[in-house]
């Protein structure tokens, strides 16, 4: 992944169920809020948006404003039709270091309420021979960064399963790193 380059010590990729990754409480890291915290700036987009989508929940103004070369605002009104690329939320807020979003316990575009892993079918989405990687490789500081998600009862989620080979065999090395350590304990 790209961020992996940008981020000095990458921690192990963390295998989890659907109903784990979606009990994770947001770090409030805000990140994910404007493309300018994303790691390279401007890594992180929202996809293609038109900045006057939801103008409704943000008093009649643009809410999600497209952000040109040099991550600089675009005027909206000199900008016609969806944008793709680079963003930033009018909803964002830093304070004391943490991201809060002004419409959090209210409305929220569908995306931000479904960031990173609420998706609605999700769990049909999920299975042993694809599972779903959160798309958090520019946002190294996401609660959600390198966090795959498997179906309960995945065979990669238990350690001991995940180790033993057809013949029985313990293979560690196949083991996610974040998981060696349960099953150290575990056999000791």
């Amino acid at each position: 992944m790209i961020a992996d380059l940008f981020v000095e010590e990458s921690p192990a990729r963390r295998y989890l169920s659907l109903a784990t990754a979606q009990a994770l409480a947001c770090n409030r890291c805000g990140d994910c809020c404007d493309s300018r915290r994303a790691v390279p700036p401007g890594a992180f987009t929202w996809g293609s948006t038109d900045p006057y989508l939801y103008r409704d929940l943000n008093h009649g103004e643009t809410l999600v404003w497209p952000l040109g070369a040099g991550l600089r605002p675009i005027d909206p009104a000199a900008h016609v039709g969806p944008h793709v690329g680079p963003f930033y939320c009018a909803a964002f807020r830093e304070e004391d270091g943490l991201g809060c979003c002004r419409l959090y316990d209210g409305q929220r575009p569908p995306t931000c309420a479904g960031f990173p892993v609420f998706y609605s079918d999700m769990a049909e989405r999920t299975s042993e021979d694809e599972p779903f990687t959160a798309a958090t490789g520019s946002l190294p500081r996401c609660t959600w960064f390198r966090v795959t998600v498997l179906p309960d009862g995945a065979r990669l989620l238990d350690p001991v399963a995940s180790a033993l080979d057809s013949d029985g065999t313990y293979v560690l090395p196949e083991l996610p790193p974040s998981m060696l350590d349960d099953l150290a304990a575990w056999v000791s």
